[in-house]
């Protein structure tokens, strides 16, 4: 694993125990990591004697230009690649969900016009596909992306409000009526009736991972325990059959799984809507950059956004 990661993952959870298990080290092979980097440098690059962890003015300008100097090499080794081999393969990064309700019809479309070509699709989960966008392994990456790679064009796909669902089975929802609690009124929940309850997860690595983290820091939630999967499918029937609570952008599965709806409210935390950005990505310098244009303008035609 490249080690600027872990700089850039203890900088996003601003906490040593969650940053490295996401990076699936032990914490103390994290910290040794850090203290090292610090006394190379003569120079602290975070604030640990705070909680959450703060990144310094001089952390702040080592990702920085560190991201600078990751991206500017990547991109020299993929065009002295290119030169060795002309590449006949386009590559689409986005997420299983995302590819299916968006992808079919602008590939089909695409492959109109270039039906010679060999297209991949890359169903990883955004945080590789951005690293892969950014080191021109993948050509085009759509999803939550983190818009942080300089050298990529980032634009807006699509807005998404965030509920919380959670099933109309517990409690803290039982009393509501069937016009409460739902997609068009939804109910304003007190986050600490959920605390001490079984959380749905999202694979770490994914934007559906990064909402959920970011909620339960807001509203000091804790959960008992956590189901994790990578398959968004499978987390929202969990959440109709009244395992646990999930935060998610829901209208996808809602027309997947319509006999689970009825089982859950919709529910949000605080009286402003929050909202999910998915983002389209692709380098501002590709061998497949004509490709790339032509693939995004066609995925903006057959898609409304």
């Amino acid at each position: 694993m490249d080690k600027l990661e872990y700089v850039l993952t203890l900088a996003e959870e601003r906490n040593l125990t969650r940053a490295a298990a996401r990076l699936f080290i032990s914490q103390p092979t994290l910290t040794n990591y850090i203290n090292r980097l610090e006394r190379d440098l003569e120079i602290k690059l975070f604030d640990r004697s705070v909680q959450p962890i703060q990144v310094t003015e001089a952390g702040v300008i080592y990702i920085e230009d560190m991201k600078k100097i990751q991206t500017q090499e990547l991109a020299l080794r993929s065009k002295l690649a290119s030169l060795k081999q002309k590449s006949s393969t386009f590559v689409i990064g986005v997420p299983p969900v995302r590819c299916s309700l968006m992808i079919p019809k602008a590939l089909e479309l695409f492959m109109h016009l270039y039906p010679d070509v060999t297209v991949r699709l890359d169903n990883r989960l955004e945080a590789d596909l951005e690293k892969d966008l950014a080191a021109g392994r993948v050509d085009v990456a759509i999803g939550a992306l983190t818009t942080a790679y300089p050298g990529i064009r980032y634009k807006v796909l699509k807005t998404e409000k965030i509920y919380l669902l959670v099933p109309r089975s517990w409690s803290c929802v039982a009393s509501l009526s069937p016009k409460e609690g739902t997609l068009e009124h939804p109910f304003l929940l007190d986050g600490g009736c959920i605390n001490g309850k079984c959380l749905l997860m999202p694979r770490i690595g994914g934007g559906q991972y990064q909402m959920a983290m970011q909620m339960l820091e807001r509203h000091n939630i804790v959960p008992q325990n956590m189901i994790h999967s990578g398959d968004m499918n499978t987390l929202y029937q969990l959440a109709g059959l009244g395992v646990g609570y999930l935060f998610v952008t829901p209208i996808p599965f809602m027309s997947t799984y319509p006999q689970y709806t009825e089982h859950l409210a919709f529910c949000v935390l605080q009286q402003e809507d929050l909202y999910q950005k998915s983002y389209l990505g692709y380098p501002e310098e590709s061998p497949n950059l004509q490709m790339t244009e032509d693939f995004c303008r066609l995925l903006e035609q057959s898609n409304r956004f």
